[in-house]
């Protein structure tokens, strides 16, 4: 029994990762591009809790704030098909209790996915980047996720804030400018050197009374901090 109780702790602590009677809510936001870019796409969310409390309910159950990226381009280019292999490498991006995950696969990871809710700071901290790693722009374009927190609540119960802000970037680091106009298009695309419109959407995945807990937390707000794009040409 000892041991029965020490290792659901454990599991508890570690925000109940095993959990299967979880379910993704409904969109929150979605954040779109204004146009198409050359050089970035950056968005900020935050996520806000009702209090400390229920913060850490919602993790400690196996909770997980979750990105998706989608690509809406309607003209293609060689950037848009890369960047479009990035988004199906990172999958639904989760921030965890104590990591963050990706369900996509291949390109090259970065960052820390030994951070979760419980190791963010009032500063943003890189979670995790998906980077090509092979053909024109091997190295050179990335999706970069980062998460910072408020200061702990005033409950002083073990939480890490009520305030979760994710920042996701798409960026184009290919320094390479061309323009393209109308006296010297030779059938190429204006765009070419452009992506996108993305869209990046948040969501929470909430637990479940289904797992054996009377009441679940999973009333949760986002707010919009910043969208934008950045074109150097």
């Amino acid at each position: 029994m000892a041991a029965d109780l020490l290792s659901l702790e454990n599991e508890v602590k570690g925000g109940s990762v095993n959990a299967t009677a979880v379910s993704e809510g409904s969109e929150d936001a979605s954040r779109v591009a204004s146009a198409v870019f050359d050089t970035s796409h950056i968005v900020e969310e935050t996520y806000t809790f009702a209090g400390g409390d229920e913060a850490r309910f919602f993790f400690n159950a196996g909770g997980t704030l979750r990105v998706k990226i989608t690509n809406t381009a309607t003209n293609s280019t060689d950037k848009d098909t890369s960047v479009s292999a990035l988004i199906s490498a990172l999958g639904n991006f989760d921030l965890r209790a104590t990591t963050n995950t990706r369900s996509g696969s291949g390109e090259t990871l970065g960052g820390d996915q030994n951070l979760g809710y419980y190791d963010l700071t009032t500063s943003y901290q890189t979670l995790m980047t998906v980077t090509e790693d092979s053909g024109t722009y091997s190295g050179n374009i990335q999706i970069k996720i980062e998460g910072k927190t408020d200061s702990a609540h005033a409950d002083a119960r073990g939480n890490n804030g009520i305030n979760v802000t994710l920042k996701v970037s798409i960026l184009l680091n290919d320094t390479t400018r061309t323009d393209y106009t109308s006296g010297n298009l030779n059938s190429v695309n204006v765009e070419a050197e452009a992506a996108g419109p993305t869209d990046i959407a948040f969501h929470t995945v909430d637990p479940t009374t289904a797992q054996g807990l009377s009441t679940v937390y999973t009333n949760i707000s986002t707010a919009n901090v910043s969208n934008a794009i950045v074109n150097d040409d």
